[in-house]
């Protein structure tokens, strides 16, 4: 397990080269900390704030010893919900 991996940042999409263009071979690298940073989000989420495809930071992930990305939709819900409960209480109290 390596503490940082370099990934080359591939489009969604071949792009599109006119007659004397260079190709745009851009590598990131990616440590450990910098993905779980991002575990909150959903993994596609991630990849877009890193500026990566999600292909990539797939396989950034490996080396890395990320296996299964951690997010979970029923947290996050469950979070903003008890975020929504809190600020409600705070309105109650301050219209009291």
């Amino acid at each position: 397990m390596s503490s940082s991996v370099l990934v080359e940042a591939r489009p969604r999409r071949a792009p599109t080269f006119f007659p004397g263009d260079k190709p745009l071979n851009r590598e990131v690298e990616i440590t450990r900390q910098v993905v779980q940073d991002l575990f909150h989000m959903r993994q596609v989420d991630a990849a877009t704030a890193l500026g990566i495809s999600l292909t990539s930071l797939k396989t950034a992930c490996c080396p890395l010893g990320i296996r299964r990305w951690p997010y979970s939709r029923h947290r996050a819900r469950d979070q903003a919900e008890q975020e929504h409960h809190a600020l409600s209480e705070q309105q109650e109290l301050v219209y009291e």
